[in-house]
């Protein structure tokens, strides 16, 4: 094999090597490409599910806690809370904001909690969830938290009368 045949077979080892090199490159990018696509539509689609879900169960809930009988109402709080924290890690593109309102939210459903125990004359319930609610709204008193409930009580009852 003369020198200039032998240079000619590493100019094409070299050109098919760089040519696998780029197909392995352009590989790895549209993978990476695809899974950041993925990944995104995933959250997306999970995070209307999970707004759509809380939503429904949370205008259920509220009608059986201001209509419906304290042993009910516990029942459907109690499930409004174990699906707040089912949905705890779906924060979307604001975090801090989502912690904070998450955080509300949860101390509110247990401040709502807590109110049917003291209904129903269960102290010790009622001040477990008591110091619930207070640590997650950040309020400092008993008598600043159920005033704010209550608003927050005024502001569902006529969400609920609209969608009647």
């Amino acid at each position: 094999m003369s020198k200039a045949s032998r240079a000619q077979s590493f100019k094409w080892i070299g050109l098919i090597a760089a040519a696998i090199l780029l197909l392995s490159a352009g590989v790895v990018i549209g993978w990476r490409v695809a899974l950041s696509a993925y990944q995104r539509n995933v959250a997306f689609f999970t995070g209307g599910l999970a707004a759509s879900e809380t939503h429904i169960q949370e205008m259920d809930t509220m009608r059986v806690y201001f209509e419906g009988p304290p042993e009910t109402a516990l029942w459907a709080l109690e499930r409004l809370l174990l699906t707040y924290y089912r949905y705890h890690d779906l924060r979307g593109e604001h975090p801090g904001l989502m912690s904070e309102t998450f955080n509300m939210t949860r101390g509110m459903t247990h401040a709502r909690i807590a109110n049917v125990h003291a209904s129903i004359g269960q102290t010790r319930q009622y001040e477990d969830h008591l110091a619930h609610a207070l640590n997650l709204t950040g309020h400092k008193s008993e008598a600043e938290l159920f005033r704010i409930l209550e608003l927050h009580d005024r502001a569902w009852r006529s969400k609920l009368n609209q969608s009647r």
